[in-house]
């Protein structure tokens, strides 16, 4: 018998003082952090922005979903690498 876990990103009903967080200061707070990702083209600016998102979501005790999202972001960028590695 195959025992299924909820998947990293889904979203889990609980109660507690992230879930009672205002929609606007958090999409404000996280906004930031990708409109940073997609202006700049500096790679130290880049990792300090993935080292701030990162440490907020392990704040918030998002562990789970942010291992998941680090995991897939360096596959996709290895992934990135390599083709331009092959193209260049």
């Amino acid at each position: 018998m195959k025992v299924f876990r909820d998947p990293p990103l889904a979203w889990v009903p609980s109660r507690g003082p992230l879930q009672s967080a205002s929609l606007g200061p958090v999409a404000l707070y996280l906004g930031s952090y990708l409109l940073v990702s997609l202006f700049s083209s500096d790679p130290l600016v880049l990792a300090a922005a993935v080292i701030g998102a990162t440490l907020a979501g392990l704040g918030a005790g998002c562990v789970r979903a942010v291992v998941f999202s680090l995991k897939l972001g360096g596959l996709i960028a290895a992934f990135l690498i390599l083709v331009n590695g092959l193209v260049a």
